[in-house]
């Protein structure tokens, strides 16, 4: 016997994934919560009664990039015993994340930032920082939370980095994105490494 999904659920889901994409072909600041109830197949007062502001939306969108954020990093860990690697791999799947989601990403880390958000993505990043310590493949001479820091904030630079190349150069965000995330994490790897001054 198939569970059925509560209807709550479901028009959650889709008025969520109707903001998204709209989010994405017209861009946060051009997109309409009109809009976006008319792309769920929902009333006004449905989409009102599910988020009570385009800004509760895209925040609800951020908290699933953070989720997905955290499983991969998550993963990688899992999968590599060495900071290095996780960090390595971890940014290439950002790499394909970006490709996916090209400026609404950028919208939700500034806005995350902003409300000091992304808070569990930050702790997951300085115990990685703890585990590269450990392994004395990362400097001591820095606290572990500063260089989790330093990691998270690589993070939102070559996501706005990446986000004015491709702004420039449409057509070759894919080599763009890899380009710029391998340049990010070699000189995210040699700051980390000890001995870096």
């Amino acid at each position: 016997m198939r569970h059925r999904e509560p209807k709550r659920l479901r028009t959650r889901r889709q008025i969520l994934s109707a903001a998204q994409s709209l989010f994405l072909q017209q861009g946060y600041s051009d997109t309409t919560m009109d809009a976006i109830a008319a792309a769920a197949d929902v009333s006004r007062a449905s989409l009102f009664n599910h988020f009570s502001s385009k800004s509760a939306l895209l925040g609800s969108i951020s908290h699933d990039l953070e989720d997905r954020l955290l499983r991969a990093l998550q993963h990688y860990r899992e999968k590599y015993d060495r900071a290095p690697a996780v960090l390595r791999a971890w940014f290439e799947r950002l790499a394909q994340v970006l490709v996916q989601t090209a400026p609404l990403t950028q919208q939700m880390f500034l806005q995350a930032n902003a409300a000091d958000g992304f808070s569990q993505l930050r702790g997951a990043l300085n115990g990685l920082a703890d585990s590269g310590q450990a392994d004395g493949l990362w400097r001591d001479d820095v606290a572990a939370e500063a260089l989790g820091e330093i990691i998270y904030l690589a993070l939102v630079a070559t996501l706005l980095g990446w986000h004015s190349d491709v702004a420039t150069n449409s057509s070759k965000i894919a080599a763009t994105t890899e380009d710029a995330i391998e340049r990010r994490v070699s000189d995210l790897l040699t700051l980390l490494a000890p001995g870096a001054a």
